[in-house]
């Protein structure tokens, strides 16, 4: 069964919108906006999943809803903060 074809191309159809808008930033560039649209999808659907399932294994029981969103916002905001391209 081609279960990790699926999700692969799963990420790529919701990396893409992504990407264009890391592209269109008007104050922030990054170099590779495909690449990091990519991980950032994983990133997001790892945390969301973690979130679905039983997560009491986890160390900390289950995220609330806000809980997961101030995660998910950190880690996005920090991964984009340290992704840019620094201007010279």
């Amino acid at each position: 069964m081609r279960g990790a074809q699926c999700v692969h191309a799963t990420t790529l159809k919701m990396a893409k919108p992504l990407a264009e808008v890391l592209r269109s930033c008007r104050d922030a560039r990054f170099a590779d906006a495909e690449k990091l649209a990519v991980l950032t999808v994983v990133a997001c659907s790892a945390l969301l999943q973690m979130a679905l399932t039983d997560a009491s294994q986890a160390g900390g029981g289950a995220l609330d809803m806000d809980g997961l969103r101030a995660h998910m916002r950190a880690m996005v905001l920090g991964y984009l903060r340290q992704m840019r391209v620094r201007r010279v």
